[in-house]
């Protein structure tokens, strides 16, 4: 898929295989993964996000029930800039919604980066401190998705849906065989081309290398700890050091 040369990401182009007209995973991914698996994936007959099987009391220990109204969708995913840029070209007036939650996330500029939209760090603290040990997960309306569109009960994003939620099954026809395909096999796998891809692409437009340098010395956590914004917005300094000659641009970019 790809190799490293002079310092810069080259990509080629995945053939084409069966598997990228349809199957469960999203356009972007399923030419990477049929190109690399050679065969389709399987079909997770279980689990329907149309039909929410984790709020279906018969299927499910009372105990364990999640909340049909926001289902699995208490997470906030990262969005490679790929993604994002595919997402706002998408000028299909169905989209419009699902759309208008990622230009919102664009312009308040949290957590806002050349490689994508990154999940604000207060909320994966809360996530980690909160939603997890007290099992709020799939059932806390408070923590819903930011491209959840309530009416419907649907993705707005779904079919540029990021690496983990297009891993993230409630329920495996293979049992742990198939939580170990998913979760511990392709998700690493699709996060890994999220990532190369993603500096590809600042590469290829220009992007300043001292903001490249910058996010890298950043790593994964793009944010100026002193800010004690709540919602985890970047203060204007840091902005401009990870933007470079995009900074005030980050849409077109």
């Amino acid at each position: 898929m790809a190799t490293v040369a002079d310092g810069r990401t080259e990509l080629s182009d995945p053939p084409q295989h069966e598997a990228a007209k349809g199957g469960p995973l999203p356009e972007h991914y399923s030419r990477w993964v049929a190109a690399a698996l050679g065969g389709d994936l399987p079909v997770e007959h279980r689990a329907s996000c149309a039909s929410c099987s984790m709020s279906n009391r018969v299927e499910n220990d009372s105990r364990e029930l999640f909340d049909a109204a926001v289902k699995c969708c208490t997470f906030v995913p990262d969005l490679a800039n790929f993604i994002v840029g595919s997402i706002i070209r998408d000028d299909d007036a169905e989209f419009a919604e699902g759309r208008r939650t990622v230009e919102m996330r664009l312009d308040y500029n949290c957590a806002t980066t050349p490689l994508g939209l990154l999940t604000p760090k207060p909320v994966s603290h809360m996530y980690r401190d909160i939603v997890r040990p007290h099992k709020l997960f799939g059932r806390s309306r408070d923590f819903v998705c930011p491209h959840y569109i309530a009416e419907g009960g649907r993705c707005g994003i779904w079919k540029y849906r990021e690496s983990v939620c297009s891993t993230w099954y409630c329920k495996f026809t293979k049992g742990s065989r198939g939580r170990d395909f998913w979760l511990r096999g392709l998700q690493p796998f699709l996060q890994a081309i999220d990532s190369v891809v993603a500096v590809h692409c600042v590469q290829v437009v220009g992007l300043d290398q001292s903001a490249i340098l910058e996010i890298e010395r950043l790593g994964s956590d793009p944010y100026d700890a002193s800010l004690g914004a709540q919602l985890g917005q970047m203060t204007e300094s840091t902005s401009r050091r990870i933007c470079g000659n995009f900074y005030e641009r980050q849409r077109e970019l």
